[in-house]
C-alpha cells in the first residue's frame, strides 16, 4: 500500500489514525489458523451433516424420530443449521479481522478478536461434556478456544504498549530562580 504524503511530510494514515503495516506479532497467524479451522468445521457440518450423531446419542433412528415428531424434528434441524451458520459467520469474521486489522495492530481488532474464543468456548464445553462420539470435537474446540485466547493475550503489547518511564525522554529543565530561597 502506498501512503500519500500530506503537507508536513506526515502520511495520510498517520493523520487519520490508521496504523501503517509493520512487522507483526505472529499471533495473527495463530488466530487466522484457529479462525479458518472454526469456519471450515462449521461449513463441513453445514454441508455434510447426517443423522449418525443423533442416532448415536439417542439410540433412536432419525427417520423414526422425524416421523413420530415432525414439528420437533424440523425445529431441531433449524436450530442445528442456525448454530452452524452462526459458527461459520464468526469464523469468517475472525479470519478477515486477523488477516489485516489485527496483523497491522489496529486496537479495535484486538478487542473484537475476543469474540472468537468467547463464542467458541460455551459450545465447545457443552459438546465436550456431552456423551457420545461428539466429545472429542468438543475437547478439540476447547483447546482451540484456549489457544486463541493465549494468542490474543500474547499480542496485547502490540496494541497497548507499556508506558515508558519518561526518564530517558525528557531532561530535567531548571527554571530561572529555582535555586533562590523563597522568603
Amino acid at each position: 500500500m502506498v501512503a500519500a504524503r500530506v503537507g508536513s511530510g506526515r502520511t495520510y494514515h498517520s493523520i487519520v489514525g490508521h496504523s501503517s503495516p509493520r512487522p507483526a506479532n505472529p499471533a495473527w497467524l495463530v488466530l487466522a489458523g484457529v479462525s479458518a479451522t472454526a469456519a471450515g468445521s462449521a461449513l463441513a457440518a453445514l454441508l455434510f451433516s447426517d443423522a449418525a450423531s443423533f442416532e448415536a446419542d439417542t439410540n433412536v433412528p432419525w427417520s423414526t424420530f422425524a416421523q413420530a415428531y415432525p414439528t420437533v424434528a424440523d425445529q431441531f434441524e433449524l436450530a442445528q443449521r442456525s448454530a452452524q451458520l452462526s459458527a461459520l459467520a464468526v469464523g469468517l469474521m475472525a479470519l478477515a479481522i486477523s488477516l489485516y486489522p489485527f496483523r497491522t495492530g489496529q486496537r479495535w481488532a484486538w478487542l473484537v478478536m475476543w469474540l472468537l474464543p468467547l463464542s467458541m468456548l460455551p459450545a465447545a464445553l457443552g459438546t465436550a461434556l456431552a456423551r457420545g462420539d461428539q466429545r472429542l470435537f468438543g475437547v478439540a474446540y476447547v483447546l482451540l478456544a484456549l489457544v486463541a485466547a493465549v494468542a490474543i493475550v500474547a499480542a496485547r503489547h502490540e496494541f497497548f504498549p507499556l508506558p515508558s518511564s519518561g526518564a530517558d525522554e525528557a531532561e530535567e529543565v531548571d527554571e530561572p530562580g529555582a535555586d533562590q530561597p523563597t522568603a
